[in-house]
């Protein structure tokens, strides 16, 4: 049964990327080995697809349906985001139509994590690259008043000493996490909280949470073995999401208490 995550009830979308040691192969090998992919990215004998950057070692693009590649020397990610086009319409002004699918964030995020995996094996193939480090995002946009409790608890903890909201805020903490299976050497994990508000606008909070885990020694990349060490990561990166949207780790009566405070 798949699982449900507050990611999913309030329109998430997913990121998964990896990094290995550098590799400075120009943008148009990128381009080249992304060929078998890109070639299939066509619609109405047209590309289904544009180039949103490139540069002598940088290479962006993003599918018609909502996916967004990235590949330089040293990392590569796939991320979900939601396209609209303008539509002609007859005696009238064009309408902006949603042309990617809307799907639940448990949904979207194996295809991303499975479209990475086959990108990251073309791109790879044939050269003996270090795995560094893999992350799993979750990107969300929310008013504040229905922001995951976690969040919530997390936006007034903050807020407590001036006693008010706060009209704007730009707040990012990269904590290191505890290994769950004690057993396990050489990985760190943790995670990037960015959490934002505009002072003028919509009133809407942008949250991401970026969870990574880093190899130390990095272990030598194999499409199967990428395949294997994302399905964990996933796993996990969701459990933390979960604990996360819960909030006890914010509650103010749980951080006062003397056991909780760092030694």
């Amino acid at each position: 049964m798949a699982r449900v995550s507050w990611c999913d009830k309030l329109a998430s979308t997913p990121g998964v990327g990896i990094t290995l040691d550098d590799l400075f192969a120009p943008s148009s090998a990128l381009l080249a080995a992304l060929t078998p992919i890109s070639s299939k990215w066509v619609e109405k004998e047209k590309p289904a697809f544009v180039i949103e950057g490139q540069d002598p070692f940088t290479v962006a693009l993003t599918t018609f349906d909502g996916f967004h590649y990235g590949l330089n020397q040293r990392q590569i990610y796939v991320e979900f985001r939601h396209r609209v086009k303008l539509e002609p319409q007859s005696a009238g002004p064009p309408i902006a139509v949603m042309v990617s699918k809307p799907m639940p964030f448990t949904r979207l995020l194996p295809e991303v994590q499975e479209r990475l995996v086959e990108a990251a094996g073309l791109v790879v193939g044939g050269t003996e690259r270090l795995l560094h480090r893999v992350g799993v995002v979750c990107s969300t946009t929310v008013l504040e008043e229905e922001a995951p409790p976690g969040i919530v608890r997390f936006l007034d903890y903050i807020q407590q000493p001036w006693g008010v909201t706060a009209d704007a805020y730009a707040i990012d903490v990269t904590s290191k996490l505890p290994i769950k299976d004690k057993k396990k050497s050489g990985i760190l994990d943790r995670c990037q909280h960015a959490v934002s508000k505009q002072e003028f606008g919509d009133g809407l909070v942008n949250i991401k949470l970026d969870w990574q885990r880093r190899f130390d020694p990095p272990l030598k990349l194999s499409v199967k073995l990428l395949g294997d060490i994302l399905d964990e990561a996933q796993e996990d990166a969701l459990d933390y999401f979960e604990d996360v949207g819960q909030g006890d780790r914010f509650d103010a009566a749980i951080l006062s208490a003397p056991a909780a405070r760092p030694a």
